[in-house]
């Protein structure tokens, strides 16, 4: 079988073959993929804001310099780290030429209502994490008196992408939600474009499904284990995917 390479183009691709516009016969112009990646950036950048966050889990590993107590994650030009803002952080790790140590990650109530030791350099064993509008940050407890290798397991969200962008570390039901959620955009966009009841159905269901499992991971439950768990008022469970 061969394997699917996921990008933010099959997304786009798969819109436009949901409302008929692209096939084999029919390839998309340059206007029609930017106008495609346009529709996927807006949507990825409203669910950010909303219970819809496109997010999936990942290990990042990234230097911890001796001396720097703050990290940022993002995107933008200047941050600590090019990443993706995270969702949730999971877990600290720093690691030297001899040991792996974990850090825990303190609450707000720590971080805002203890007192710091400023200018105290030794290894740290906390860290506080917060999520911004425009990136995520970690504040290590006490600067790091010597560099170190960090990893963390998070759960990064998704609210921009580039043409051609590798995007195989998100699900496929992800995929297959965005795609819907494009297609349904773009359909009142171009001439000749087909949209009915049963993808509106369709599209609704998936949905319904990410809005209610923003805390699972989807690279375990399929969509036919999430599906399975939508049931009617009267206790009926829906078959099939």
């Amino acid at each position: 079988m061969t394997e699917i390479t996921r990008t933010s183009n099959t997304i786009i691709e798969k819109a436009y073959k949901l409302i008929g516009i692209f096939s084999s016969e029919r390839a998309l112009s340059k206007g029609d993929v930017n106008e495609g990646l346009n529709t996927l950036n807006a949507l990825l950048d409203n669910y950010s804001s909303n219970n819809t966050k496109i997010a999936y889990d990942k290990q990042l590993t990234f230097p911890v310099t001796a001396g720097k107590q703050r990290y940022t994650f993002s995107t933008a030009i200047g941050a600590d780290v090019d990443s993706q803002r995270i969702v949730n952080l999971k877990f600290i790790n720093l690691e030297d030429a001899n040991f792996l140590y974990p850090v825990d990650i303190v609450a707000d109530v720590i971080y805002y209502r203890r007192a710091q030791a400023l200018n105290a350099t030794c290894r740290p064993v906390q860290a506080y994490f917060q999520n911004e509008n425009e990136q995520s940050f970690i504040f290590f407890f006490t600067k790091p008196e010597i560099d170190y290798s960090c990893t963390i397991k998070a759960k990064f969200m998704i609210d921009k992408v580039s043409l051609n962008q590798p995007l195989a570390e998100v699900p496929g039901y992800y995929h297959d939600f965005l795609a819907y959620a494009v297609a349904r955009n773009l359909q009142d966009v171009f001439d000749g474009s087909s949209w009915n009841d049963k993808k509106e159905a369709k599209y609704k269901e998936l949905l319904k499904d990410v809005i209610g499992a923003t805390d699972l991971d989807f690279n375990i439950k399929t969509g036919a284990m999430l599906k399975a768990g939508r049931g009617y008022n009267d206790g009926r469970i829906m078959r099939g995917y």
